[in-house]
């Protein structure tokens, strides 16, 4: 358990960074300020060590082929290049679907 609060505070503000950074229009941290010592007294901070990640390889493959197609044309639109790599994965899969791979 984390008990400090400065550390908490770091881990939070980290957090809040890495998500909200990916939207057009993140948080400004600094109006939390005021509030911070309040909030930071009802969030239970853990660090977990982590010794392996394991993943699945998971791309909307349990839905119709029809709607695969619809996420990937609607992902190949984005900006980011996250987005479009996703897409390109979700077009192979599809195209090897309707050719009979």
């Amino acid at each position: 358990m984390i008990h400090d609060t400065d550390q908490l505070q770091e881990m939070v503000l980290a957090l809040v960074d890495l998500q909200e950074g990916q939207v057009g229009r993140p948080w400004d941290t600094s109006k939390m300020e005021s509030v911070m010592g309040t909030e930071l007294k009802a969030i239970a901070g853990i660090e977990i060590p982590i010794d392996r990640i394991e993943g699945k390889y998971k791309f909307n493959q349990n839905r119709p082929v029809e709607d695969q197609a619809r996420v990937a044309k609607a992902l190949e639109g984005s900006d980011d290049p996250m987005q479009q790599a996703v897409a390109e994965i979700m077009r192979e899969n599809v195209e090897g679907k309707t050719s009979g791979e």
